[in-house]
């Protein structure tokens, strides 16, 4: 067996107070390499036949026969099925990849534990109440926008009345005049928009 490296933090794979009892290693070689180091007070204990049949045995068997607990990841890149804002979506991707692991392992008495997600649900409440305070305060500021340009409009109808009487003596409709205010308006309203998107 190679040593590979070590590590003071499991990173979520397990309980960080017990790292110094942890080992990761491939499955595949774990009783090949683990037969040879028996403690020897075991290997007294043992008649050669015993010896040779707990030999067989190890050989014959593989670790995941003696699995008690089975680490899945989502499917790369992992992040992003936690990049969604909306909790319950996220919810739904986690325990949606985790139920078809469960199926694929079995009709087993099988506990599953989702620690990224069970950290995420208290943030859940606080990602509703904030997303309503700020939805409150877009509505606020928008009824305050309408409110200022309508102002504004009004100023500019008032100020511009003769020059409007004007432009009505010499032909101009109705709605020539309610165009010019249109556009007027929009002179406002985009770059506004445009400095609310960037800024």
């Amino acid at each position: 067996v190679k040593v590979k490296d070590t590590f003071t933090s499991l990173g979520g794979k397990g309980d960080d107070k017990d790292t110094a009892n942890t080992i990761f290693m491939e499955i595949g070689p774990f009783f090949d390499s683990l037969f040879p180091y028996i403690p020897p007070e075991y290997n007294d204990k043992l008649s050669i036949d015993d010896y040779v049949k707990v030999r067989e045995y190890i050989q014959s068997t593989t670790a995941s026969d003696f699995a008690m607990e089975i680490i899945i990841n989502l499917p790369s890149p992992r992040s992003e099925a936690y990049l969604s804002s909306n909790y319950d979506t996220i919810q739904a991707k986690v325990t949606g990849y985790t139920s078809k692991a469960v199926e694929r392992l079995g009709y087993f008495p099988i506990e599953t534990d989702m620690p990224i997600l069970q950290a995420m649900q208290p943030m859940n409440l606080f990602s509703t109440s904030f997303g309503i305070i700020l939805s409150v305060i877009i509505f606020f500021l928008t009824m305050i926008s309408i409110m200022l340009n309508y102002t504004l409009l009004m100023s500019t109808v008032e100020s511009r009345s003769f020059e409007i009487a004007i432009q009505r003596m010499l032909g101009s409709t109705k709605a020539g005049v309610v165009k010019l205010i249109v556009v007027q308006s929009f002179t406002y309203i985009i770059p506004a928009y445009m400095f609310g998107i960037f800024f």
